[in-house]
């Protein structure tokens, strides 16, 4: 986590129209917990890479196991003129890193099937927002063709006392325990969330002045013809 510099590519991606997604359920009405967040650090990454036994330089600057193993991963996603971006500076930061991350751009199709049947090793993943809480279900041991399975009993009895909560001070709770295991257990590292968006139409066409619903207007469709 410590070796991809997300913070560098929403800056160049964006130039100030988007931030960083703190955890997963940022944005979410009036859930305000906090979770610790992996920061870009070439000396922490090092350090996590020879706890795992990477602790020797090739001549590419890769790290390798003693049995000459190298600490490559191999990075999926359905290509577009923002994603390569990002993919070439997550390779860069990675690489000043000692790690090497292997571009795999693949078309949608291929890539669903990649993550349908687990043979993916890194992908870059975007979802629509929930209606009014976040949607851990595709972190649950039981999901099915699911890349953020976890099999784990803490992450279930979050995700269950989530769906069964009463009150907003209960959904608050689990969803706190979720975004600390997802944290803990390393398997999302949260990319960003777009403040703002420039939208353009005809002029017949309206908006409504007081959409409150949890989509992008344009996406959700919430337009009108005005009758002149």
């Amino acid at each position: 986590m410590q070796a991809m510099d997300m913070d560098r590519a929403i800056d160049i991606l964006f130039q100030g129209y988007a931030g960083r997604l703190p955890q997963f359920a940022t944005g979410y009405r009036n859930l305000r917990h906090s979770t610790e967040q992996y920061r870009y650090s070439p000396e922490e990454a090092r350090a996590c890479f020879a706890r795992a036994g990477y602790t020797e330089s090739g001549p590419d600057g890769i790290l390798r196991k003693a049995d000459g193993t190298r600490l490559s991963v191999r990075f999926s996603f359905s290509p577009s003129d923002k994603l390569n971006l990002l993919a070439t500076i997550l390779c860069q930061s990675a690489a000043a890193c000692g790690a090497e991350i292997l571009p795999e751009p693949l078309p949608w199709q291929l890539l669903s099937e990649q993550l349908k049947n687990g043979s993916h090793e890194m992908t870059f993943w975007a979802t629509m927002p929930g209606y009014l809480l976040p949607d851990y279900s595709e972190f649950h041991s039981h999901a099915e063709q699911s890349p953020f399975r976890l099999q784990s009993q803490k992450a279930d009895a979050a995700i269950d006392s989530l769906q069964n909560a009463e009150t907003h001070e209960q959904a608050e709770e689990a969803c706190a325990r979720m975004d600390k295991l997802i944290f803990q257990e390393a398997i999302l590292l949260p990319g960003w969330m777009e403040n703002r968006a420039n939208i353009a139409a005809w002029r017949h066409v309206h908006i409504p002045p007081h959409y409150a619903g949890p989509y992008d207007v344009a996406e959700s469709h919430q337009l009108w013809i005005s009758p002149q």
